[in-house]
């Protein structure tokens, strides 16, 4: 497995003297996709609606993650 996100963490730490960094969200391999649903009546929702998506592929060097 490659270390792409850990390296990129240690360096955002070094570049702005940071106690934490995060690639992805909520410190995980994925994505967070916020999107705003159609209800029956067919407008769209007023409030917006969130999930992850895990990472299958490093985004960085496409190596695949376990």
């Amino acid at each position: 497995m490659c270390d792409c996100i850990k390296n990129i963490n240690e360096q955002m730490e070094r570049k702005y003297y940071a106690v934490q960094s995060t690639v992805g969200s909520f410190n995980s391999q994925s994505s967070h996709i916020r999107f705003r649903p159609i209800t029956l009546s067919g407008e769209p929702h007023k409030h917006t609606r969130g999930d992850s998506v895990k990472w299958t592929y490093c985004p960085f060097c496409g190596e695949e993650i376990q």
